[in-house]
């Protein structure tokens, strides 16, 4: 498990800063100064009965430098309340958690409504499963669709829907631009 972890983190680093050095003006300045925070409630389709309550906190950074519109993100996903299913009268629980590492492009829609935008993403999620007391663990693509509206300067309002190994997330949560 351990191993895995290591590996999706890399591989995400790996990625991102591709992206990053294609841009030689590249620094670990322009990286804060144009980062993001986000934090996300949400539901969790984890194919049982009932939908698991998960939590994400996400880091990012916009690399308009490199091109208008494209960003990294890493995030975390963990439960908060497990999904459940009941099974010929045996009741069980399921939870997981996911670090994910995420190319991303934001289109703004400034045609319809100032401040609103939706963007896609694109990565590798590690995620670990438990249901009862059974685990597993796996590396896959992770895809995911939004949009974004700005309700402050460094505020914006977020809503998304995630899917990867299985698990369908929709999850609404706010941005604060640093």
């Amino acid at each position: 498990m351990k191993k895995s972890f290591l590996s999706c983190a890399v591989l995400s680093a790996a990625l991102a800063s591709g992206a990053v050095q294609a841009d030689q003006h590249f620094s670990v300045d322009s990286l804060v100064e144009s980062g993001y925070a986000q934090l996300h409630l949400g539901t969790a389709d984890l194919g049982l009965d009932d939908n698991a309550t998960v939590l994400t906190g996400v880091v990012g950074s916009n690399l308009d430098n490199v091109r208008e519109g494209l960003a990294v993100e890493a995030d975390l996903t963990m439960t908060l309340m497990d999904a459940e299913s009941e099974f010929f009268g045996t009741s069980f629980e399921a939870s997981y958690t996911k670090l994910g590492g995420y190319a991303v492009y934001n289109y703004p829609l400034v045609d319809v409504t100032e401040g609103l935008s939706i963007f896609g993403r694109g990565g590798l999620a590690y995620t670990s499963l438990d249901i009862e007391s059974a685990s597993d663990s796996s590396i896959d693509l992770a895809f995911g669709l939004g949009a974004k509206y700005e309700i402050r300067d460094q505020i914006k309002l977020t809503g998304q829907y995630d899917t990867y190994e299985s698990i369908d997330v929709f999850s609404i949560g706010a941005e604060y631009s640093f």
